[in-house]
């Protein structure tokens, strides 16, 4: 994985360093296809091989065994990151779904899809256009599309997330809840214990307590933290904006750990932390410090355009969707609330519904890809 996502990130950055104090040195780089899901299936590896040292699991003594629990389809490309011993027992089986393993998956899979489809993708082609180039659009345009990315996220990859929990129980196989609705979270601590809860857990489980966490003084669990979150901000890919990123977020969590701020009402704890979170993903959708810099000119200027109203109904209209799915989510305690439904009837036609609107919509517009596949 290093040899594929980092050589040229680092090559780069030596040469730059030297640069700096005047010493010419060539940058050497290469091209090379980056193989797909190369960060998840490489985390899933070291989680085996770890705990099978460690004596917290079985060996795997099939080779064919072995490459299905590194490469079960559904979820080899984005995740969930498993664990041997909670995935490798249900891939021992036939495989086969009972009835409401098959009809849970039908709704997590649609719901997923939704989210992905039209909440995602929806907001990436208006985030994309307004990135693309700055120069050209207002202060507002460009906290509207920041603010849509923030949508934009969550519904790609909570939707892949779901999908791929949805087909994996096609399979009879269930696979880990990676989202817990992280946008109703009241402080920074609480909302990486709800975003990709798969990743959280194994830099915890696989870092952050190796070295040390929090038992050898406080200052050393400061230090712990800002390299647990600089490694997974480097994690998501080879640039600097997710070093800031990381970065950003680490100080937060250091910041929290230290003056345990506490507000008394959840909305207002709720409101901070969406706002903080959202101002951080600016960083994360940025692509180099030259775009940054165009970023913060434009929004220095406190222009508002004659688009503004067409751009408050898409935040309000995307937002209270995907609000509204959470919070069926957080009622419910699932992900896939329909099956909770009194009437299953309604809770299909709801389900075939979303599903043909989905499949129209990808017939007209050509869907966008997965943001996180590229990691």
């Amino acid at each position: 994985m290093v040899a594929f996502k980092y050589f040229n990130f680092f090559s780069d950055s030596v040469v730059a360093i030297f640069n700096f104090f005047d010493l010419s040195v060539n940058s050497f780089t290469y091209e090379v296809l980056l193989p797909i899901g190369v960060s998840f299936y490489t985390f899933q590896a070291i989680s085996y091989i770890v705990d099978v040292y460690k004596l917290r699991a079985k060996p795997i003594l099939s080779f064919l065994d072995f490459a299905l629990y590194l490469s079960f389809f559904p979820q080899v490309i984005a995740g969930p990151i498993e664990r041997v011993n909670r995935f490798y027992p249900q891939l021992k089986g036939k495989l086969m779904p009972t009835y409401e393993q098959f009809k849970e998956g039908f709704f997590l899979f649609t719901i997923g899809l939704f989210q992905k489809v039209m909440i995602g993708d929806a907001c990436g082609r208006i985030v994309d256009t307004i990135f693309f180039d700055l120069k050209h659009y207002t202060s507002f345009e460009i906290l509207s599309a920041s603010l849509l990315f923030t949508f934009q996220i969550y519904a790609d990859f909570a939707g892949y997330s779901n999908m791929a929990r949805g087909i994996g129980l096609f399979f009879g196989v269930q696979l880990s809840q990676n989202f817990k609705q992280p946008y109703f979270s009241r402080n920074i601590q609480e909302f990486w214990r709800t975003w990709h809860i798969s990743l959280s857990t194994w830099l915890k489980d696989y870092l952050y307590i190796p070295l040390g966490g929090s038992r050898k003084g406080k200052i050393r669990g400061f230090i712990n933290i800002l390299i647990v979150m600089l490694l997974g901000g480097l994690w998501h890919g080879a640039s600097w904006n997710f070093v800031v990123w990381s970065a950003y977020h680490a100080i937060a969590l250091v910041l929290f750990q230290v003056f345990k701020p506490k507000i008394k009402f959840n909305y207002i704890s709720i409101t901070l932390t969406f706002l903080f979170v959202s101002l951080g993903w600016v960083l994360f959708r940025l692509n180099s410090l030259e775009q940054f810099e165009s970023y913060i000119i434009q929004m220095k200027s406190l222009t508002v355009g004659p688009f503004y109203l067409r751009f408050l109904k898409m935040i309000v209209s995307f937002g209270s969707v995907l609000f509204l799915i959470d919070w069926f989510q957080r009622r419910f305690n699932s992900d896939a609330f329909l099956i909770h439904f009194k009437s299953q009837s309604l809770a299909f036609g709801i389900a075939l519904s979303l599903f043909l609107v989905c499949i129209i919509y990808i017939s007209i517009k050509k869907p966008y890809p997965f943001i996180y596949f590229q990691f």
